[in-house]
């Protein structure tokens, strides 16, 4: 696509792996990835990625602030973390939304008040990098303590990507206990041109043991939601089918 002049990614996390691929199919488009809930309505930062120099990480950054908004990477106590340290994104500025329709509660909860300025508590996980901004770290619901240890399933979709050769991966972990914990972590695999065999054994190779999912499914598709996301609950629900014909089988 020589004539593409812009790219601009939002709504996912944007593999650098991905920002790769997409610099070579459109090498004259300027890349950028956007970021911001549907509360910000609906960008909040950006980030220019660089084709000469891309981020050495597995997700590309979420950057800075647009305009008048703000960021803040707040501990659980709601205080600013330290440059590096990882926290939960907080958002402010003029294109914050008022609150839910008819949820009060669910306003109070996620719309709070600091030093007189009205923040919004995003569920994003992120740390501060001088050099590019915001770092995106996963979701807070999507951390998980596995055998006693605490593991962002992000990053190991992120070495699920690499070790079968696609970006339509997904991992979950079951079951679910209070307080954030599972037994087991389960990966699929949509569009990979590996066997299974061998995304084990290149996982086995990067990853540590409490961080290897048991089962990696290769499927056709993954499951979108309504949202264009990646639905999660309809995979579990896949993993319960397959688990229920193993069963039988045996």
């Amino acid at each position: 696509m020589p004539s593409l002049k812009y790219s601009l990614f939002a709504g996912e996390a944007l593999p650098v792996s991905l920002s790769r691929k997409w610099r070579d199919a459109a090498p004259n488009a300027a890349i950028y990835n956007m970021y911001g809930p549907t509360e910000g309505t609906i960008h909040t930062s950006w980030y220019r990625v660089d084709p000469l120099n891309f981020f050495q990480g597995s997700v590309t950054p979420i950057g800075r602030p647009i305009g008048e908004q703000r960021i803040s990477i707040r501990n659980m106590d709601g205080q600013e973390c330290r440059t590096g340290e990882t926290g939960e994104i907080w958002l402010s500025g003029p294109q914050m939304t008022r609150g839910y329709w008819n949820a009060p509660s669910l306003t109070a909860e996620k719309f709070v008040l600091d030093a007189g300025e009205r923040w919004y508590r995003s569920g994003d996980l992120g740390r501060l990098d001088p050099r590019h901004g915001v770092i995106f770290g996963g979701r807070l619901d999507r951390q998980v303590k596995v055998l006693g240890y605490r593991i962002e399933l992000q990053d190991v979709e992120a070495a699920l990507a690499t070790a079968s050769q696609s970006e339509q991966v997904a991992v979950i972990a079951l079951p679910k206990h209070r307080g954030g914990t599972a037994e087991v972590i389960v990966g699929f695999v949509a569009g990979n041109r590996v066997s299974i065999g061998d995304i084990s054994a290149t996982l086995r190779s990067v990853l540590p043991y409490y961080m290897l999912p048991r089962d990696v499914h290769p499927i056709a598709d993954l499951p979108i939601n309504a949202n264009g996301k990646i639905d999660y609950r309809a995979l579990e629900n896949l993993y319960s089918e397959f688990a229920t014909r193993s069963a039988s089988a045996q």
